[in-house]
């Protein structure tokens, strides 16, 4: 990696990391001041009011990054060609028998980068928290009700029903399972009052406990 490389890309990144923590703590201030309330009221069950923040606006934050990157990217590219055109960097490194593709390089190869990391972030990090990414201020502690949209279990083609789901204890409220041909000899609706869902243990597999 030559100079002009290492200038370029401590450029972009120095632009991409400083507009990505201006904008994310715009955001952090913003919806912290207007969920205050339900952070104050859940504070002493979660460990703290710093502990609480702390830990919901760091799994915000991976969100964050994954839906601005994109954005982030363009932005930093734009300034760092910017920077260069405007101190008439670009001039003298065109005098220098560079030309501008090769001036421009360092910063295609970062936009590739974050396009991976923003990716790997997509199909690795968001889906190991989406329980936490799901829950809003207003429902910190899994207590508030929520609509529940039917949808399939991928592995039993079990059509999944029910009024509301809680996420303090994984339950659905007034479950409605509508099973599949292949599981209808006893009937082709489970209803109950409740349904907890059981994590797997030993030959049992996970599912719900009607």
């Amino acid at each position: 990696m030559k100079i002009i490389d290492r200038y370029v890309l401590r450029q972009f990144f120095q632009t991409f990391v400083i507009c990505y923590l201006s904008l994310n703590g715009l955001y952090i201030v913003f919806d912290a001041f207007t969920n205050l309330e339900e952070f104050l009221r859940c504070a002493d069950q979660q460990g703290g009011l710093l502990w609480l923040m702390g830990r919901h606006y760091a799994y915000r934050s991976v969100l964050f990054f994954d839906r601005t990157s994109g954005l982030l990217t363009l932005v930093a590219a734009m300034f760092t060609v910017t920077w260069i055109q405007r101190h008439n960097e670009m001039t003298a490194l065109m005098s220098a028998g560079i030309s501008r593709l090769r001036v421009v390089r360092p910063i295609i190869g970062a936009a590739i980068v974050v396009t991976l990391l923003s990716a790997t972030s997509r199909e690795l990090l968001i889906p190991r928290f989406r329980d936490e990414l799901a829950r809003r201020p207003q429902d910190l502690l899994g207590d508030v009700p929520q609509e529940l949209q039917p949808r399939y279990d991928n592995r039993t083609d079990v059509l999944i029903r029910g009024q509301a789901t809680y996420g303090d204890r994984q339950r659905i409220d007034q479950p409605s399972f509508l099973l599949p041909p292949a599981l209808d000899r006893c009937g082709k609706q489970l209803v109950a009052k409740e349904a907890l869902f059981e994590p797997p243990n030993g030959d049992r597999p996970g599912g719900y406990l009607m």
